[in-house]
């Protein structure tokens, strides 16, 4: 694609003709859940996904680029402004820095800046070109940083040192103002290995953060509880229950994303269920300003163990399990827990359509606790993910025909 050109900044040769402008789009995803943003990703926007180790990525043109805000399952996302492969790595500090300093000239900032600029509804000038800077004053630059993410253990230099020198050449052939606090622009400087990205981050802050005001000591990430949410399958009408709820991630995402289903959910301990309806008070009070209708859960103060609810009353069940504890200085001991736990939710359950969603990181507990409960639940698959760098289990159960009493 041509560089813009001196007289207009905002010009390009892909303007000249009717096609849109166009973009790939990387986001990050949960490790283990790509696949499953590739598959919303379709559904949703009407484009394949391409996957990554914990990225996904997609073409879009600026038209549509306003449509992937309603991706409820990636933490980030950033447009692609170039890539460089086999980058030429001399080993020698100096040279290698001195190579990242040359390829910032070498860049068409152009279509990503277009993107991000429609994204963020930024709508001043920005020079895209040497040649372009010249007629801004400087204070009308727009702000930037540069972050670097390194992978592989055979470089010369250190990400910061590498951000400092990539930021610095921005910094002298644009006159982009440095700010690393409250930059309007982000440049993602990835290099892994000999490869090199360069992008531009469209989201301030993580997905993940969204709907949760009042925290617990494991609040489930909402782009997680989305994605266990989507393996549910959930139909309209179907009565969806989080027996363990915590601060209330899931059922949250559950209303939010599924309002034709019936939403119930609770806790054995009062604490979490007055933060999941304090959570739930705060995301109608954001939905009233927006005019949208109010979202509704049920929320039971209650014991996995012993749920009041009738036999062959639910349709899905999504949860996070307890994985440990901390009870008089020593870990909860799960196997009662789960075992009873999972014998309660087969009750409830409703008999061959049933399902549940589990995410537990004790692995050893949860494949004895599915053996023992094999009467009435049946492991469909299992999904192994990253979740705060330890890995955990995301089992899909089918419910059995087997009567329980």
């Amino acid at each position: 694609m041509a560089a813009p050109t001196e007289e207009n900044v905002c010009t390009s040769s892909a303007q000249d003709t009717d096609a849109p402008l166009s973009a790939t789009i990387g986001t990050t995803v949960t490790t283990g859940f790509e696949n499953l943003a590739c598959q919303e990703c379709k559904e949703k926007l009407g484009v394949d996904g391409r996957t990554g180790r914990g990225r996904m990525f997609f073409d879009i043109t600026i038209n549509e680029l306003l449509k992937i805000n309603s991706l409820r399952g990636v933490d980030n996302m950033f447009v692609i402004v170039t890539n460089f492969k086999d980058h030429n790595f001399s080993g020698e500090k100096e040279s290698d820095l001195k190579s990242l300093i040359d390829l910032v000239t070498q860049i068409d900032w152009f279509t990503g800046l277009e993107f991000w600029k429609c994204y963020s509804s930024y709508e001043r000038p920005v020079a895209a070109t040497v040649e372009a800077c010249a007629k801004l004053e400087p204070s009308d630059q727009p702000t930037f940083r540069v972050t670097c993410h390194r992978t592989g253990t055979k470089h010369s230099f250190t990400s910061m040192e590498a951000a400092a020198q990539f930021g610095g050449s921005i910094n002298d052939n644009f006159k982009w103002r440095v700010d690393l606090s409250h930059a309007d622009i982000d440049v993602l400087l990835n290099i892994a290995d000999r490869d090199i990205q360069i992008a531009i981050a469209l989201t301030r802050e993580s997905m993940h953060r969204r709907n949760i005001t009042h925290f617990g000591s494991t609040t489930l990430r909402a782009t997680l509880a989305y994605m266990m949410l989507r393996l549910g399958e959930i139909q309209p009408g179907d009565v969806v229950c989080d027996p363990m709820c915590g601060t209330g991630a899931i059922p949250i995402e559950a209303a939010l994303n599924w309002p034709s289903a019936v939403h119930m959910c609770g806790d054995k301990y009062e604490h979490p269920c007055t933060h999941t309806w304090k959570n739930i008070a705060a995301v109608n009070e954001k939905r009233q300003k927006k005019s949208l209708l109010p979202i509704s859960a049920d929320i039971i103060n209650w014991d996995v163990r012993c749920l009041p609810l009738r036999t062959n009353s639910v349709d899905v069940i999504v949860s996070d399990l307890v994985s440990f504890v901390p009870k008089s200085g020593s870990k909860f001991n799960n196997w009662e827990l789960y075992h009873k736990g999972l014998t309660e939710m087969a009750r409830i359950c409703r008999e061959e359509s049933g399902r549940a969603v589990l995410l537990t990181q004790d692995k050893k507990c949860m494949t004895k606790t599915i053996s023992l409960c094999k009467d009435f639940w049946k492991n469909r698959r299992t999904i192994w993910i990253n979740q705060g760098g330890l890995q955990a289990g995301v089992y899909i159960l089918q419910r059995t025909k087997t009567l329980l009493t």
